[in-house]
């Protein structure tokens, strides 16, 4: 599906993370080639902000999102690190060093 024309001005960015919020994928009709119907997109209700509104949303989220990835890279760091602080105090209690 793709969008012929805008009736209202929008930021393109705003109406992706929308879609993506709306979860479309949930209500996809399973099978080898996953669809969603263009009547369940159409009944997707998008509330519709001034387009200065839907930047600011837009940038918030955006920034947001790297808080998160960042986030998540340090988790995995931390997790890695606890997994070797983890090793080797077990290698230490069987040696009977601790």
């Amino acid at each position: 599906m793709y969008v012929a024309a805008w009736i209202l001005p929008c930021d393109r960015r705003y109406i992706c993370l929308a879609l993506q919020q709306a979860n479309l994928g949930m209500e996809a009709k399973r099978g080898a080639q996953p669809s969603v119907s263009q009547r369940e997109a159409y009944n997707v209700l998008i509330p519709l902000p001034p387009p200065d509104e839907q930047r600011r949303i837009v940038a918030h989220l955006e920034a947001v999102r790297r808080r998160v990835y960042a986030l998540r890279a340090a988790q995995a760091e931390t997790d890695g690190e606890l997994k070797g602080l983890e090793r080797a105090i077990l290698d230490k209690a069987f040696r009977d060093e601790l």
